[in-house]
């Protein structure tokens, strides 16, 4: 049996194999355009990427001594240096998640869903004196409802994500 007795064409009833390229190919150009991203680093903010560089490099060095300190002891017999640089490496990984958990904490809201007044879509900047907020069944305060859903729903807008409306 040699390869000529194998049938490497599909059937019909099989489905058309799925072309990643289609998307990519660009006629003016005879060939396939990759999509290109400008970014500026300028445009990131100085506190985030100062956070960003110091967690990565704190985990790159957390990463180091626990896969050196386990080879260390192993290979060459040092129990004591690759034990303290097994839980150096696990500190530094205490400290990395510490300092992000830190940033995160006292980082900015920076939703895209929020207007320029900070309130999100949908919440009214007006107040309305003339209701006292009520208290529910453990004594905590509720605000009042006195907004009904049509008017929220008319503040609120939709996107539609379907490709015909993007091109």
């Amino acid at each position: 049996m040699g390869l000529d007795d194998f049938n490497f064409e599909p059937s019909s009833a099989e489905p058309e194999e799925w072309d990643p390229e289609a998307d990519l190919y660009d006629p003016d150009a005879d060939g396939i355009t990759i999509p290109q991203v400008s970014t500026d680093p300028s445009e990131v903010d100085p506190e985030i990427s100062r956070a960003f560089w110091t967690i990565v490099l704190v985990v790159n060095a957390a990463l180091l001594f626990v896969s050196l300190g386990p080879m260390l002891w192993f290979f060459l017999g040092w129990a004591q240096e690759g034990i303290t640089l097994i839980v150096g490496g696990l500190a530094l990984f205490g400290l990395a998640y510490y300092r992000y958990r830190r940033f995160m904490a006292n980082a900015p809201d920076q939703d895209d869903d929020t207007d320029d007044d900070g309130k999100a879509p949908g919440q009214s900047t007006e107040s309305n004196s003339n209701t006292e907020p009520s208290t529910g069944e453990h004594g905590t305060a509720m605000a009042s409802t006195d907004e009904t859903s049509d008017e929220r729903a008319t503040d609120e807008t939709t996107v539609s994500d379907t490709p015909s409306e993007q091109e």
